[in-house]
């Protein structure tokens, strides 16, 4: 019976961890094939997290950020006047989180504001 508990527990922490894996992995070295292509407007924008530039979207809870924007060139008061109140095209990282975590809160690869890519990390340029 103590054997039978003690496989059990094993086989739970081990299929937590890989739940947490797949939760937590980094996002890098993204295609466009990888992206969903979302517009919405803008309507605020600010730093989160580490250096993060933060969207906030019109008739929605969703923000999408830029993860470690700032420190990659993007500029916050800019980004406020060139971006809110206009139409934004995002490609957001299409990444599978288990039991939908962060499906309010997401990533995005490329930003484009009037035709012009205003951020870029996709390894497709």
């Amino acid at each position: 019976m103590k054997k039978i508990a003690a496989y059990t527990l094993y086989l739970l922490g081990l299929f937590t961890f890989i739940v947490l894996i797949f939760a937590f992995r980094p996002i890098y070295n993204v295609s466009s094939d990888e992206c969903v292509i979302e517009q919405h407007e803008i309507t605020y924008v600010f730093e989160g997290g580490v250096k993060d530039a933060v969207f906030r979207i019109k008739d929605n809870n969703k923000t999408l950020y830029i993860n470690r924007g700032l420190e990659n060139g993007l500029n916050l008061e800019r980004l406020r006047k060139d971006a809110v109140g206009k139409q934004a095209t995002f490609y957001v990282v299409n990444h599978w989180r288990p039991f939908g975590l962060n499906e309010q809160n997401r990533h995005v690869s490329r930003l484009e504001i009037d035709g012009a890519i205003l951020y870029d990390e996709l390894i497709d340029k």
